[in-house]
């Protein structure tokens, strides 16, 4: 009996192609681990990953029943430039091996990424625009991630940022191109437009360009900007408002190293605000972080307003204390910062399910304490105390 040889490489036509992502998780006997929430020690519900992750992406990570997600039509369309991809028999790496075995490959290069990665990149770009975001910010190493996002991002129409290692940035000229090609602003880190502070060998990456989220290498900082409820309202519940980080060196004198990250509510959105509040959400990691970097203050803007809190601490209290007693770290304290323009501001905090109200008033349940409210015409007057 003879069989046909099996050819070098297969080729699925258009039409086979999946119109569905395996989910992998469905026909795990035994789960992956949950994302856990950093301050509760809990399994991240939906709405804590919401501030990370488009909406359609959270729910395909908490997916563990459904084998297969719809590949929406958008996506397979774009898929269509670049695949079918070949499955590819490894005869000659056989011969070589000696081997019995059969070896397969699939070969992903044949797209501009010159990877698998545009897969991936494709369906998160779709989504981000979807839930109505104006775009998307990365890092990249040699370039493939960055180079994948831009041509999602330039196909779609959203707004890509690319920080890209300051050695391949230099070392990778045409990758660095590429992805300029496709709209996307590539800087590199580190340089005389970033500032970068190392904590635990990771660096903290941030230019005065508007985000929504303080990244901190390959990581996201547990950070963000809500807006109140009457501006949800007025533009909509997608409405994400976006800010601005620089790094600074506002509490002491002149110095090459920067002391102070300063988070500034962007200018689009003061326009939109109409004396509306705008929260900052973090918890003690942020500061904690911060402080091991060198960092001496973290300064929260909106317009003329700003709130400077110690990088050392600003947070305690008989509850605090009791607190930190039973063994709770910096990572169950949620704290919280509402400011209008007008010069209204609340400090407060989450912790065990309860919020507190954070007073100048020593001695009671929690207050606060080198933290510097006002304008920034103040905070210089404070600086000069």
């Amino acid at each position: 009996m003879t069989t046909e040889k099996i050819p070098y490489k297969i080729y699925l036509s258009e039409d086979e192609m999946p119109k569905a992502w395996y989910n992998v998780r469905a026909d795990m006997p035994t789960k992956p681990a949950p994302l856990l929430n950093p301050a509760t020690g809990e399994p991240c519900t939906a709405e804590e990953l919401g501030h990370v992750f488009c909406d359609e992406l959270v729910a395909q990570e908490l997916d563990n029943d459904n084998r297969y997600i719809p590949i929406p039509q958008e996506i397979r369309d774009f898929y269509k430039m670049y695949r079918p991809s070949p499955l590819v028999r490894a005869y000659c790496l056989e011969e070589k091996l000696g081997t019995p075995a059969k070896i397969y490959y699939k070969f992903e290069g044949n797209n501009t990424s010159g990877s698998h990665k545009l897969n991936s990149a494709i369906a998160q770009a779709y989504y981000a625009k979807k839930q109505g975001l104006k775009g998307v910010t990365t890092e990249t190493g040699a370039g493939q991630w960055g180079t994948a996002l831009s041509m999602a991002c330039g196909y779609l129409g959203l707004d890509c940022k690319v920080y890209m290692v300051k050695c391949s940035y230099e070392q990778k000229p045409f990758r660095r191109e590429v992805m300029r090609t496709y709209g996307a602003s590539v800087t590199p880190s580190p340089s005389d437009t970033t500032a970068v502070v190392a904590y635990d060998g990771v660096e903290l990456v941030v230019a005065d360009q508007p985000m929504n989220t303080l990244v901190m290498g390959e990581t996201e900082l547990e950070l963000f900007l809500r807006p109140d409820e009457s501006l949800l309202a007025r533009l909509g519940e997608d409405y994400q408002p976006a800010f601005t980080a620089t790094l600074s060196n506002w509490m002491e004198d002149a110095s090459d190293t920067p002391d102070t990250l300063v988070l500034a509510v962007s200018q689009e959105d003061l326009a939109q605000a109409e004396d509306a509040a705008f929260t900052w959400d973090f918890n003690g990691t942020v500061y904690k972080k911060l402080a091991a970097s060198g960092i001496d203050y973290l300064v929260l803007q909106v317009g003329d307003q700003v709130t400077a809190l110690s990088t050392a601490g600003f947070a305690a209290g008989g509850r605090y204390t009791m607190y930190r007693a039973q063994g709770l770290s910096s990572e169950a304290f949620d704290y919280h910062v509402a400011m209008t323009e007008e010069g209204e501001t609340t400090l407060s905090v989450t912790v065990a399910g309860e919020t507190w109200l954070l007073t100048e008033e020593e001695g009671g349940a929690f207050y606060y304490y080198d933290v510097y409210t006002g304008t920034l015409e103040e905070l210089a007057q404070a600086k000069e105390g």
